[in-house]
């Protein structure tokens, strides 16, 4: 058998791995449809792959950096 090893976050996990508020993950989720859907909504919150929201990070970063060039 395999094991297979997934990096799982919680809001406060991505928040203070990507260097933002709580607030921000949860705006991101509720306000971008580019936002990464979570894998699961628990009792404690939801939780997405942490790959999904370093991808979206970086991309939001990107797209910033773009609209402020012009």
């Amino acid at each position: 058998t395999a094991n297979i090893s997934v990096e799982i976050w919680g809001t406060y996990e991505a928040a203070r791995a990507l260097g933002v508020s709580q607030a921000t993950v949860r705006r991101w989720f509720l306000e971008d449809p580019k936002c990464p859907r979570p894998l699961a909504e628990l009792k404690g919150g939801r939780v997405w792959l942490a790959a999904d929201l370093r991808d979206y990070h970086r991309r939001l970063i990107q797209r910033r950096r773009k609209a402020r060039a012009f």
